[in-house]
């Protein structure tokens, strides 16, 4: 997957940066201060893995910005089972071909 260096999420724009395991304990985090998603991307580090947190960082970028109260498990929960959605089904919400 080809991470971009920012995305839209309603009206705000959150930057996103690929750092590697020597920056960062975990592999991903959303800062709300400074808007930014940080991902670990590491040449040993499975395709999936990165594409797989961004989702779980955006999801903490809606929580933010909507003020939502969730549980950090369910939040967890409900991106893990997104992400595997989207893959399983090879969802392309751009495609409009039927």
């Amino acid at each position: 997957m080809k991470i971009p260096k920012e995305i839209k999420v309603g009206a705000h724009i959150v930057s996103i940066a690929e750092v590697s395991q020597i920056d960062m304990d975990n592999s991903g985090g959303y800062d709300t201060y400074y808007r930014r998603i940080r991902i670990r991307k590491d040449k040993d580090v499975p395709e999936d893995i990165p594409a797989e947190v961004l989702l779980h960082e955006i999801c903490e970028a809606i929580k933010h910005f909507h003020n939502l109260e969730i549980d950090h498990n369910i939040l967890t929960t409900l991106s893990e089972v997104l992400f595997q959605i989207i893959r399983d089904n090879q969802l392309n919400f751009l495609d409009t071909s039927i």
